[in-house]
């Protein structure tokens, strides 16, 4: 079910009212406000002004402003490790970092704003289940407001029921991510840029990786890594092949069928925060507008974190490899855990691999910790 409080707020199931409806209602209505969706443990924020999308931020790592400037070839990775030094020292934003040090132009951090905030937008539109909340709140001035984008979300709507048909196209030629990738050499075409999202694509099918390890190492958010995928299988340039099996080297047992609010409370409480992590996790999938679980779930997510870290020697620790990375790639690995090994080049500290990756801190820390535990890293 869901809420309206006089003029002020609106909050409700996903289930009930979807996201998609519920944009097209805030942009037919031209609101200002606040939104808030939350799916499982993904959270997205977006500030609209009269109907109009300005700002959005997310919980997932891949819509991050960074990622987005790293996938279209704006930033090195390198170049965005410097950015989060000088982030950590003077606490300016991200994009006017960018720009204040000379690694993108204006326009560029623009671009990249506006595409972050579709993207963060969009991928919220496919959410069949969750929790909103929206409040009209008056629109908010100050120096951060020269970076706002204008996104109507009727437009958002729109394009976001024009992606649902072409995700189906998608899903058939490319079922699921554990699929390696051929090159068809003949097929590629002669003007393609290898420095192109395309290109980069093409050198990665190249060596072999997974449809989801190519993702990874391309920083991509689904549907833009998808849909560029889609149009070379569509010109015959490459197609998706069925693998051997994943050897990961973080290998989880299923988890128990049971109550699992109360399993992962019980565990958290015995600061078992690992499996109090993974029976939130398995509870929020099951019941995903859950707030009490949601909550246990961050909460557990933020303690192993802490947890992870202290059987590491620092964040600022360097590691190293202690076998060649080649020797150890030729073992079936997780697309996660082959992205961290390959940025291991005994000059990345744990923090700044973690902060360039695509994925969540508390992701890159158990593998840090397994990589060590495997006697393949040291400090």
């Amino acid at each position: 079910m869901f809420r309206l409080y006089p003029v002020s707020r609106i909050e409700g199931d996903l289930s009930l009212l979807t996201a998609a409806d519920l944009i097209l209602w805030l942009g037919n209505r031209q609101h200002t406000g606040q939104l808030v969706l939350e799916h499982g443990g993904h959270r997205k924020l977006l500030q609209i002004q009269n109907g109009v999308a300005v700002q959005a931020s997310s919980t997932d790592p891949r819509e991050f402003l960074g990622q987005f400037l790293v996938n279209f070839g704006l930033l090195t990775e390198e170049q965005l490790a410097r950015a989060f030094e000088t982030q950590q020292e003077t606490k300016v934003m991200l994009g006017r970092i960018l720009i204040m040090i000379g690694l993108c132009s204006e326009d560029q951090v623009r671009r990249a704003l506006e595409l972050q905030v579709r993207e963060t937008l969009l991928e919220a539109l496919t959410w069949s289940d969750g929790r909103f909340v929206f409040e009209s709140r008056a629109p908010s001035s100050g120096a951060a407001d020269d970076l706002r984008v204008h996104l109507p979300l009727t437009d958002i709507h729109r394009e976001g029921a024009q992606r649902a048909q072409h995700w189906e196209a998608m899903l058939v030629a490319f079922p699921h991510e554990h699929l390696s990738l051929v090159v068809h050499e003949n097929r590629v075409p002669p003007g393609l840029r290898p420095d192109s999202f395309e290109g980069r694509i093409l050198k990665l099918a190249r060596g072999g990786l997974t449809i989801e390890a190519v993702k990874i190492d391309l920083h991509s958010t689904d549907f833009l890594f998808y849909a560029r995928l889609y149009e070379l299988y569509r010109q015959g340039v490459l197609e998706a092949r069925e693998t051997g099996p994943i050897q990961p080297f973080i290998e989880y047992s299923p988890v128990p069928p049971g109550p699992h609010g109360q399993l992962a409370q019980e565990a958290f409480d015995r600061a078992n925060y690992q499996d109090a992590l993974r029976h939130a996790q398995a509870g929020v999938k099951e019941e995903p507008s859950n707030r009490e679980l949601v909550e246990l779930q961050r909460q557990a997510e933020a303690k192993r974190v802490e947890q992870v870290r202290a059987a590491l020697p620092s964040e600022d620790g360097v590691p190293r490899l202690l076998q060649p990375v080649e020797m150890i790639l030729k073992r079936r690995i997780s697309a996660k855990e082959r992205y961290i090994l390959t940025r291991i080049d005994g000059s990345k500290s744990v923090r700044e691999i973690t902060q360039i990756s695509p994925m969540r801190e508390v992701e890159a820390a158990e593998i840090f910790r397994h990589l060590q535990e495997e006697g393949l890293i040291a400090f």
